[in-house]
């Protein structure tokens, strides 16, 4: 795939809706200052985030940007999303609101109310008129190195995972313990379970991370969890422009990663198993045990790859 093509398609196309022509303009500025100062004075207490009208949510984001103190560092969130209206919401509502600046929904040509609900939350949107998978929809970070991100974060609305996790996953790298962060779902087969992840799923998942571990010579429990984070640094420099347009991109992006010599890190999470067939993980499997023995044969030198080449 072309992704300079459908890049310079999204530059061009004015986005569906953003923070600043969307959401606050539709308010004068008096009633605007009197939000504001409402908001201040009003207790963050758990319940009352839960109860709050998702422009409460928004304006709480860009309060707390503002503010002198606020942090130097951009924390962006991706979410790549395909038919995400039942579950995007809630998601929204769990980023923590001193630390998210940004969030992208980058809608792979959904067919149900997700593009109107994220208008209405005052996401930044970018859409693909028809389905281009999940990678093509991944490779949409750039949108994130665009707009200024130095921590980005990579998370699916539909996959149930908790967005409050964002500031562990910053902490780690704003703490220099690792660059890339990845949610593990399954670190005990009971977690797995909790998650509704089928015996034939953790067996293969747990196979394959097993492989991951020895080649990449990583300490990984869930090398396929979606819920990722990086710094900026690691997307400058690995050419994931490069990869797959199928779901090996994600395998791709950990051997690059580590072919690079950038440090990976896991917190537990919860999340729900995908929707795949059993076809489909068998070919993703094959996939991502081509990616590790083309990792292989490029650091020995017997046939070196340009996806592992700045």
């Amino acid at each position: 795939m072309n992704f300079s093509t459908l890049n310079h398609n999204m530059n061009t196309q004015t986005p569906v809706a953003t923070i600043s022509t969307e959401v606050l303009h539709e308010v004068d500025r008096q009633s605007m200052e009197s939000s504001s100062r409402t908001v201040t004075e009003m207790p963050m207490d758990s319940s009352h985030s839960n109860d709050a009208h998702p422009l409460m949510k928004i304006e709480r984001i860009l309060q707390a940007a503002s503010r002198p103190e606020a942090h130097a560092s951009r924390t962006v969130v991706v979410l790549p999303t395909f038919n995400a209206a039942k579950t995007l919401e809630k998601t929204v509502h769990q980023f923590p609101n001193d630390l998210v600046d940004e969030i992208i929904l980058v809608d792979d040509g959904s067919t149900d109310q997700t593009v109107r609900i994220a208008r209405g939350l005052g996401l930044r949107i970018y859409r693909h008129p028809k389905s281009r998978g999940y990678a093509p929809t991944s490779k949409c970070v750039t949108c994130a190195l665009e707009r200024g991100g130095d921590y980005i974060v990579m998370l699916n609305p539909n996959s149930g995972f908790d967005g409050r996790l964002v500031s562990s996953m910053i902490d780690l790298m704003k703490c220099n313990v690792s660059d890339v962060v990845i949610g593990s779902r399954i670190r005990t087969r009971k977690e797995a379970q909790q998650c509704g992840i089928p015996l034939h799923k953790y067996a293969g998942n747990r196979m394959l991370t097993s492989m991951h571990n020895v080649l990449l010579r990583q300490k990984m429990s869930d090398c396929f969890s979606s819920f990722r984070a990086y710094r900026r640094t690691v997307l400058k420099k690995i050419p994931f422009l490069r990869n797959s347009d199928d779901y090996v991109f994600d395998s791709q992006m950990l051997a690059q990663a580590s072919c690079f010599g950038y440090r990976i890190a896991e917190i537990p999470v919860e999340g729900c198993c995908s929707d795949r067939s059993f076809s489909e993980d068998f070919k993703y499997g094959v996939g991502s045990l081509n990616v590790l023995a083309s990792y292989c044969a490029h650091k020995v030198g017997i046939r070196k790859k340009l996806m592992f080449q700045s």
